[in-house]
């Protein structure tokens, strides 16, 4: 079976005057840019590292955590605060927390600081949450059409 050949065809003159060929190396740019990400990624060189800042902060401390104003949910829009032993505790140790606060189980929670919505593996010292510092709380829905209020 023959493999055919792809050529270029260029384009009539009429259009070529709306539509002018990119200099070769910008069409060559043009094909190997990587499309933007969908979501923003966290910019890891804002935070200190994980160490330095659990050196800074060391021992119990508070965590606010700012909760919305949903009925369905019995969230009141109150702010909490929780204390946890260290800040090398995991995020989803704070969610286990939150959870036995307000009765909304820690996979329904999505919490986020200042940089983006925090994961569950890392800890509090990672995203260099200090005690005293507020953390957002919001539901996590999975799939399914969107609800209406």
């Amino acid at each position: 079976m023959p493999q055919h050949e792809m050529h270029m065809v260029p384009l009539p003159p009429m259009f070529q005057a709306i539509y002018p060929p990119p200099p070769p190396e910008e069409a060559l740019h043009l094909l190997l840019k990587e499309p933007e990400p969908k979501r923003q990624r966290l910019d890891d060189s804002l935070l200190i590292p994980e160490d330095q800042f659990l050196a800074q902060y060391q021992g119990p401390t508070h965590i606010n955590v700012s909760v919305p104003n949903i009925d369905r949910a019995n969230l009141r829009g109150q702010v909490l605060e929780i204390t946890v032993e260290s800040l090398s505790e995991t995020i989803s140790t704070l969610k286990e927390k939150i959870a036995g606060e307000i009765q909304l189980p820690s996979n329904k929670q999505k919490l986020s600081g200042k940089l983006g919505f925090l994961k569950d593996n890392l800890s509090l010292a990672y995203y260099n949450v200090a005690g005293g510092g507020t953390l957002s709380l919001s539901l996590r829905e999975r799939g399914g059409r969107k609800r209406k209020n």
